[in-house]
């Protein structure tokens, strides 16, 4: 009976230790290097960051997977460059890529993949509660818009601007 009741509870410990799995998020994969937001058969970056910001799926076949709480964005190797002008808003409809929840935006390698925002604003802002991880890949060609506070529009982060987790 003791040893019964020992392994009982080595069982709920191990349980308890261990918790619930964590979200593994989706992966979500790029099939088109322009920046477009379109019914078009392709999935773009832009298209990718709103169906991980929102966790649905682009809509029409071939376009982007839904997301599911920390996902992974892959692109190949590439110039991915932003040509949605419009700096200032933060739904990643225009100019910069906007993240809004958790994030990892992997590339072919630093030399062979980059974001470049054409100095049409950042590349990358990065929202209140959101994580970014960027990982073998080059951001460039980002312009913070001028004026603003700190955090704001106009403040500093021409490549990257957080005010997540970076």
């Amino acid at each position: 009976m003791r040893k019964t009741a020992a392994a009982a509870l080595v069982g709920v410990a191990v349980a308890v230790a261990c918790g619930a799995p964590a979200a593994l998020g989706a992966t979500i994969g790029v099939t088109t290097a322009a920046d477009a937001v379109a019914v078009d058969g392709a999935g773009s970056l832009r298209e990718a960051i709103t169906a991980a910001n929102l966790d649905t799926a682009a809509p029409g076949a071939g376009e982007c997977a839904a997301g599911a709480g920390a996902d992974r964005i892959v692109l190949g190797p590439g110039l991915f460059a932003l040509a949605r002008a419009g700096a200032g808003e933060d739904l990643n409809a225009t100019g910069d890529l906007d993240v809004r929840g958790p994030l990892t935006i992997s590339g072919a390698g630093a030399d062979r993949t980059a974001i470049d925002a054409r100095g049409l604003d950042r590349v990358l802002w990065v929202g209140p509660g959101a994580a970014l991880a960027l990982e073998d890949l080059t951001v460039t060609g980002g312009a913070a818009p001028a004026g603003g506070a700190p955090g704001a529009d106009g403040a500093g982060g021409g490549g990257v601007l957080s005010v997540g987790e970076l």
